[in-house]
Protein backbone atom coordinates (compact mmCIF):
# COMPACT_ATOMS: atom_id res chain seq x y z
CA UNK A 1 0.00 0.00 0.00
CA UNK A 2 2.91 2.37 0.69
CA UNK A 3 4.15 1.85 -2.87
CA UNK A 4 0.74 2.84 -4.17
CA UNK A 5 0.72 6.04 -2.12
CA UNK A 6 4.22 6.85 -3.34
CA UNK A 7 3.35 6.29 -6.99
CA UNK A 8 0.19 8.36 -6.68
CA UNK A 9 2.25 11.13 -5.06
CA UNK A 10 4.75 11.08 -7.93
CA UNK A 11 1.88 11.28 -10.41
CA UNK A 12 0.46 14.27 -8.52
CA UNK A 13 3.82 16.04 -8.67
CA UNK A 14 3.89 15.67 -12.44
CA UNK A 15 0.31 16.92 -12.81
CA UNK A 16 0.81 19.95 -10.53
CA UNK A 17 4.06 20.67 -12.37
CA UNK A 18 2.01 20.91 -15.54
CA UNK A 19 -0.13 23.58 -13.85
CA UNK A 20 -3.20 21.38 -13.50
CA UNK A 21 -5.03 21.98 -10.23
CA UNK A 22 -6.45 18.43 -10.18
CA UNK A 23 -3.00 17.29 -9.11
CA UNK A 24 -3.89 18.61 -5.63
CA UNK A 25 -6.80 16.16 -5.44
CA UNK A 26 -4.50 13.33 -6.47
CA UNK A 27 -2.08 14.45 -3.75
CA UNK A 28 -4.98 14.33 -1.26
CA UNK A 29 -5.84 10.78 -2.34
CA UNK A 30 -2.22 9.84 -1.75
CA UNK A 31 -2.40 11.28 1.77
CA UNK A 32 -5.55 9.29 2.50
CA UNK A 33 -3.64 6.15 1.61
CA UNK A 34 -0.78 7.25 3.88
CA UNK A 35 -3.31 7.68 6.68
CA UNK A 36 -4.50 4.10 6.14
CA UNK A 37 -0.88 2.90 6.15
CA UNK A 38 -0.20 4.85 9.34
CA UNK A 39 -3.26 3.44 11.09
CA UNK A 40 -2.51 -0.14 10.05
CA UNK A 41 1.10 0.11 11.26
CA UNK A 42 0.28 2.19 14.36
CA UNK A 43 2.45 5.08 13.18
CA UNK A 44 0.31 7.82 14.65
CA UNK A 45 2.80 10.55 13.82
CA UNK A 46 2.39 9.65 10.15
CA UNK A 47 -1.38 9.74 10.55
CA UNK A 48 -1.24 13.19 12.15
CA UNK A 49 1.10 14.71 9.57
CA UNK A 50 -0.76 13.12 6.65
CA UNK A 51 -4.06 14.46 8.00
CA UNK A 52 -2.66 17.98 8.15
CA UNK A 53 -1.10 17.70 4.70
CA UNK A 54 -4.40 16.34 3.32
CA UNK A 55 -6.18 19.54 4.35
CA UNK A 56 -3.36 21.66 2.92
CA UNK A 57 -3.76 19.92 -0.44
CA UNK A 58 -7.52 20.49 -0.40
CA UNK A 59 -6.92 24.15 0.46
CA UNK A 60 -4.42 24.43 -2.41
CA UNK A 61 -6.95 22.91 -4.79
CA UNK A 62 -9.45 25.67 -4.05
CA UNK A 63 -6.82 28.44 -4.07
CA UNK A 64 -5.00 27.30 -7.22
CA UNK A 65 -4.63 29.71 -10.09
CA UNK A 66 -2.54 29.34 -13.20
CA UNK A 67 0.12 31.97 -13.87
CA UNK A 68 -1.56 35.26 -14.60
Amino acid sequence: MDWLAGLIGITAKIIVGRKNKWGWIIYAISELIWIIVGLSTRLYGLVTVSGIVFFIYIYNFFRWRKDR
